[in-house]
């Protein structure tokens, strides 16, 4: 746009005269580039370098200025999320192109700070026959959250996770909580590894039938170091003796371990106790 300028002057003789000049008035062409997708930026993203370009002007200085920057050059600059922090910072830009014309560009810098995000309420390890765990998600408001864990036997709603270790193969399993900000740009993760311990084989050996005037009979399972348990056994010397049992049929008796992962197994054997015939 080109727009006249006029200077009109009348002296003491009431001579008019004027003088027109016209000036070009233009805007900027410059503009920020390279910059992220909604000018979000991660907190724990890493730094990134914007620069400055224009379609027709020539840039002979520019200085910029704004929270977390660090001017490179005349035309870009590199921009620290962690420096500036969390929230929304003003960048400007001022410069004169080889006319001397000045110019002023400005954007919005949106970092968006997540943190640490973690997930609590699950143990190192379990046994294949303990019950439900259930995990809780720590991370901020909002945004969204995904789980991912063994198949089957971990299931997840929103920043609850439930780990079922019965549906779950003896070994080790990785359990990750994803969390992505409500701009839909930043994630941030954590990954923890539990243990499904298998329980303890166990067995013993027993007579199907014992004579009711009997005498105690010593029991002795597999790994040592169980218990054993039922009608007529003494668990503290492991012992059986008839005689307390009485007359009976099918009577249990049960031989329960505990190994070093605090997993419990039992078998159980049934055997008759008969009275002498003779």
């Amino acid at each position: 746009l080109n727009l006249p300028l006029t200077y009109t002057y009348t002296d003491s003789n009431n001579c008019t005269n004027d003088s027109t000049i016209s000036v070009k008035i233009i805007q900027t062409d410059a503009s920020f580039t390279s910059l992220r997708t909604n000018n979000v930026y991660c907190y724990d993203g890493g730094t990134d370098t914007i620069r400055v370009e224009t379609d027709t002007s020539v840039i002979s200085s520019g200085i910029f200025t704004g929270s977390g920057l660090t001017q490179v050059d005349s035309a870009s600059f590199v921009f620290d999320p962690v420096v500036a922090g969390q929230g929304t910072h003003t960048i400007s830009y001022s410069y004169y192109n080889l006319v001397s014309t000045p110019f002023t560009i400005s954007n919005n810098l949106n970092v968006d700070s997540i943190g640490v995000v973690d997930f609590v309420g699950m143990a190192d390890e379990y046994c294949v026959s303990s019950a439900s765990a259930q995990m809780t998600a720590l991370a901020p408001p909002g945004g969204t959250s995904a789980w991912t864990g063994p198949d089957p036997g971990f299931f997840y709603n929103n920043r609850t996770g439930t780990l079922q270790p019965t549906l779950i193969s003896p070994g080790f399993h990785d359990i990750t909580y994803l969390y992505t900000s409500s701009t839909g740009l930043c994630q941030a993760s954590v990954t923890k590894q539990v243990e499904i311990n298998d329980l303890p084989v166990v067995s013993f050996t027993i007579r199907p039938v014992f004579n009711v005037a009997e005498t105690p009979v010593t029991l002795s399972g597999t790994p040592a170091q169980g218990t054993f348990s039922g009608i007529g056994v003494s668990p503290a010397d492991s012992t059986f003796n008839p005689a307390t049992a009485g007359v009976r049929v099918d009577l249990p008796i049960t031989y329960t371990y505990t190994d070093t992962n605090l997993c419990t197994n039992d078998t159980t054997i049934t055997v008759d106790i008969v009275a002498s015939d003779a």
